[in-house]
This record gives C-alpha cells, structure tokens and sequence, in this order.
C-alpha cells in the first residue's frame, strides 16, 4: 500500500438491514437473518435457510446485483457529500465481485456489471472506477487499488464496494450436490446461502471529524489447500499465515497487539481450523526480549453467522461492522485484524486501527 487509506463511511445491504447503522446493530445483537428461501434442501425434502436482504422484489440474474449495491454505494456518496460540502459525482467506485472461477458464474460479468451500477445510479462511473474479480480476498486488491488512485492526487475519496449472490437454484446444487458444503439438515459443515451489496468510504487520513479507521497494513497470498485442502495439499493454513503475517508486518505490529479479530468464516470446519492453526503459529513463545504473545481471550467475529456467506461483498461488511463498532464504543480495543479465504486459494489480511480525529473535516 503506497499511501495509508482510512475508512469513513460504511453502506449495507443484507439480510439484517437496508443500511450500515441497521445491518451493523443487528449483528451486534446476534440477529440472525436466515430464513427459509426457495432453494431445495434435497437431504430433508424441505426449502434451504438463505440469507436474503428484504427488496421491493427479488429475481435471479446478473443485473439484480446492481440492486443490491447501488443502495450501500449512495449511502456511502450522501456521507462524502456530508464532509466535503461539493458535489460527488467524479469519486469512482471500485467493485468487487466473484471470481472467474466461481461455479455458476455469469459469463459476460465483468463486461456488464459496471454498466448495470451506472444505470442503476443514474450516471456514468467517473474516471478511476474499476472492477475487482477476487471473490472474498478481493478486499485487498481493492484497497492497494484506491491507495494508488490517492498517489495520482486526481483522487482523494474513492468508493470501495462488493457485491454477490448464491440465492441461485444452480449454485446450491453444485454445493449441496457435487461438494457438499452447504448447511443442510443432513451437514452441519456447511455454510448457509447469502446474497449483499456493501461499501466503505475510502480517504485519506483525518478527512472526518469522527473517528476514521485507519488500513495500517496489508497482506495477501495463496494457499495451495484451495477450499478445505485435499490429499497433497491439507490445510495447512500457509497461505493465510503468510498473510497476516504480511499485515502486521506493514502495520509493524505483532499479533499480541491485536484487540478483535473478524473474519469471513461462514460455519465450514476448514476456515475455523486455518484460524486456530495461524493463531498458533502467531503466537507461539518467543526468546527473550522479543515482544509477549497474547495471553487469554481474542474475540472473534464473523458476520457469515448473520448474513449467510455473502462472497465479495464480505470485505466491506466486515470493515463497515468494524467502522461502526468504533464510534459506537463496542470495540475491544482499537486495533483489530480483518482477514478472508477464498476458495480458489486467495488469502487476504488487514490491520486496521480506529483513530480519533479532532481535526477540521475537508482540506
């Protein structure tokens, strides 16, 4: 990350709440919103539970994903315009969305949904949007991207976004079917179907008078144990290892510095397993006069429980929860480790740290 970048803004759209204060108070009250959808659960003869978010209607298709983050995108726009007092149009949004290789992908992706957005909004994208391919772990790539548009200086807010849907009939076969990984009457190692759009508010430091929550380290890799790991490659958790490591090294931070942890474990056995497994490594004794690791409690927060697994728009819930949990005094402590897995392989870390700002808002 060439330039630090700070969180301002969060926008939502789940299956708890049509706004980030709603979306971010239901999950701290352990408001689960899974319900029954139309998805078959082929092991009990009945309808799967699905997160879905409550629409004006819903319908299965690439342009209902325009649906679900154009509202978290102008939520975050109406809070830009709070603090910089001018029109926002020229603020570009970077979106991310599943990757290639997610089954049951729509093909023609990536050529249309920036175009399905900028209709939805009611205005072209400005210069400087982009779009992410990279799934759950693509909350990073989006971030470096946005410190990149700051370092031009034509830039100083961006818009990152997510957006994804499983609530397709396709998709919860081939994950009831062919993997088995679906929460269903007869697994319980499984994850529930979720579909969100989602958006943070990206600045340079000290643009708000409200504390802002500060990205001091980035980290990515790849873990050739995919989803879950198989016969020569187990899961190990490397790949995320390798990542947090990576973060915390940006952030110069050890592990024992770190006061929350959230994640994008969704119920699978093998996500909490890479968690305990890289906690360990972390912290593991050290030699003398090197920093002590972390004794007794790390909370552990994962919004999945709630929403249901909500694929690329993961990242920005969990920075807008995190956002919000700040102002709202329900943190742990200021610092917390943010962290994805996709099942391609593609791990992604974040440390970030709430920061009080009493300084003027604006340049």
């Amino acid at each position: 990350m060439n330039r630090p970048v700070s969180i301002v803004a969060a926008g939502m759209v789940t299956a708890v709440g049509n706004n980030a204060p709603a979306s971010s108070a239901a999950m701290r009250a352990g408001v689960r919103g899974v319900a029954q959808g139309k998805l078959w659960d082929y092991s009990a003869g009945d309808y799967l539970g699905v997160g879905r978010p409550v629409l004006h209607q819903w319908w299965e298709g690439r342009d209902m994903l325009a649906e679900l983050v154009a509202p978290a995108i102008e939520e975050c726009l109406a809070a830009a315009e709070q603090i910089v007092r001018s029109p926002v149009a020229t603020i570009p949004v970077v979106l991310i969305v599943a990757p290639p290789d997610r089954p049951c992908r729509w093909p023609d992706l990536e050529q249309q949904v920036l175009a399905d957005v900028a209709h939805k909004l009611g205005r072209p994208l400005p210069k400087g949007s982009a779009l992410v391919a990279r799934g759950r772990s693509g909350i990073a790539q989006a971030l470096e991207y946005a410190s990149t548009l700051f370092d031009t200086r034509e830039h100083e807010m961006c818009v990152v976004a997510g957006v994804e849907s499983f609530l397709k009939e396709s998709i919860a076969d081939y994950y009831q079917m062919k993997e088995s990984r679906l929460l269903t009457a007869a697994n319980s190692n499984g994850f529930t179907l979720g579909e969100a759009g989602a958006a943070v508010l990206v600045t340079l430091p000290a643009w708000h008078k409200q504390p802002e929550l500060c990205i001091l380290g980035i980290g990515q890799a790849n873990d050739p144990s995919g989803a879950g790991g198989n016969e020569k490659h187990p899961a190990k958790a490397d790949g995320l290892t390798k990542a947090i490591r990576q973060a915390l090294a940006a952030a110069r931070l050890q592990h024992s510095a770190i006061d929350l942890r959230i994640s994008d474990a969704n119920g699978e056995h093998w996500k909490f397993k890479e968690v305990a497994f890289a906690s360990a490594r972390m912290d593991r004794p050290r030699p003398a006069g090197s920093p002590p690791h972390r004794y007794g409690f790390l909370d552990h927060w994962h919004p999945s429980e709630f929403i249901g697994d909500v694929g690329a728009a993961i990242g920005p819930v969990m920075l807008g929860w995190a956002l919000h949990a700040g102002r709202k005094r329900y943190l742990h402590g200021p610092r917390i480790l943010i962290h994805a897995s996709e099942d391609n392989g593609d791990r992604a870390a974040l440390v970030a740290e709430l920061k009080p700002n009493d300084k003027k808002a604006g340049r």
